[in-house]
């Protein structure tokens, strides 16, 4: 991947990468756009196969995050962020046995509404 031709080609204003050995952990910051204002976007947690696809779904979705701002009518720009742990063994199993889930009243969620398992 030519990380610098990919970013002329898309109008990306910057990318900012992170990581520490130790937790696996991986990050990116993708910057679209800030001519509208600074950039808004939120941060996506996955699994990715690479780091190449990391950073292209990074980079595409700060990209539409522009569009949808400015679309909107927002006075900001668009960005992305995107996070990755690498496993280094087969994932825990859960320690839950059910799958019914509940709705109960909570004041932590917007709705009063909170989702918990039992």
């Amino acid at each position: 991947m030519k990380i610098f031709d990919t970013l002329a080609s898309m109008g990306h204003e910057q990318v900012v990468l992170c990581h520490d050995e130790s937790s696996g952990y991986r990050g990116i910051l993708a910057i679209h756009s800030t001519v509208l204002g600074p950039a808004l976007g939120g941060t996506r947690f996955w699994n990715y196969a690479s780091d190449e696809e990391a950073i292209v779904d990074a980079l595409r979705l700060a990209r539409g995050m522009t569009y949808k701002n400015a679309v909107a009518g927002l006075n900001l720009g668009g960005g992305k962020g995107g996070t990755s742990r690498r496993r280094t063994s087969a994932p825990a199993r859960p320690t839950w046995t059910s799958s019914t889930w509940r709705p109960t009243t909570s004041a932590a969620s917007p709705a009063g509404r909170a989702i918990h398992r039992r």
